[in-house]
């Protein structure tokens, strides 16, 4: 029995089926299988440890992935959103400061999709903010880490003299 606290509980998909193996081109019944997905959230790291070990203490049970998220998504991408917007009018004052002119009102704002791998040759501003994800002094399977939370922005603003 394995306490999982206040963790909430969901099973995904449930399917049953028969278990063959194919070898030397020959199909063998084994039986029958019932794999079935399930997901397990909970704000409490610490419980990754003994839910891992506990389930894999049974042959008949195979993980395939954990991931890992941000339960206030939406509060950090705000947060980052507004950097990125902070950054790229530092960068266009910069910018427009070489060519002895100012920045006036923006013209556009555009939030442009981000992706794992980036944009190359544009001039967007990019802004993260990285969550610890556990406590660095303490010994675990899982090492402590970051979730990065990026935002990208695109602004156009007038010019003035």
């Amino acid at each position: 029995e394995l306490d999982l606290g206040e963790a909430e509980l969901k099973t995904g998909t449930a399917s049953f089926g028969e278990d063959i193996e194919h070898k030397n081109g020959e199909r063998t019944k084994l039986g029958f299988e019932a794999p079935t997905s399930i997901s397990i959230t909970t704000g409490n790291l610490e419980l990754y440890d003994t839910l891992w070990l506990t389930l894999s203490k049974h042959p008949e049970v195979s993980i395939s992935s954990a991931t890992f998220g941000l339960r206030d998504q939406l509060e950090a991408r705000s947060s980052a959103r507004k950097k990125a917007l902070l950054a790229a009018r530092k960068k266009a004052a910069e910018m427009a400061n070489t060519l002895d002119v100012k920045i006036g009102l923006p013209v556009s704002i555009v939030e442009n999709p981000t992706t794992t791998y980036g944009r190359r040759f544009n001039n967007v501003s990019r802004n993260s903010i990285d969550f610890t994800l556990s406590d660095p002094n303490r010994q675990s399977q899982l090492e402590p880490g970051l979730i990065s939370v990026v935002e990208q922005v695109e602004v156009t603003f007038r010019l003035q003299q």
